[in-house]
């Protein structure tokens, strides 16, 4: 438990912003990358990683091939907390990719950037680990705690 806490902290840390102002096509208004106040996952980046390690399914071909590593995905938090745009900026492949976008979009509660006091829409990027080592890990503490990782 205390590696994956550890694990967390470092990807924590390693956190990364893409750095150019981005226009998105969809939508007229402004893409900020760097904010007064950064948009946030509801309970911290603690709890966004703790969300996708109990909800990452590792996908066979990865599994079967032993790929691991980190899946960067780029996104944008928009004004409601929503999630869109959702792009992997850089995979690992084996089906990776895909699985990193899935838990992205699943993590709809977050709470969107400030800039000058006014809620603005905020590119993000994330990476998103893959770890067969964390995956065994997490299997046997689920059948130990009948299905909880607490």
């Amino acid at each position: 438990m205390k590696q994956i806490i550890l694990t967390h902290l470092i990807l924590f840390i390693s956190f990364t912003f893409s750095f150019a102002q981005d226009e998105v096509a969809d939508s007229d208004e402004k893409v900020y990358t760097i904010v007064d106040q950064q948009a946030r996952y509801k309970n911290g980046m603690a709890d966004l990683y703790r969300f996708f390690n109990e909800n990452r399914e590792y996908p066979k071909e990865a599994i079967e091939n032993k790929v691991e590593g980190k899946v960067f995905v780029n996104f944008i938090i928009e004004k409601d907390g929503s999630i869109s745009n959702v792009k992997v900026r850089q995979g690992i492949g084996s089906g990776c990719d895909e699985e990193a976008i899935r838990l992205m979009e699943l993590s709809k509660i977050w709470t969107p950037a400030q800039e000058k006091g006014e809620v603005v829409r905020m590119n993000m990027t994330l990476p998103i680990p893959f770890s067969l080592k964390t995956k065994t890990v997490e299997k046997k503490t689920i059948q130990v705690y009948s299905g909880s990782l607490d």
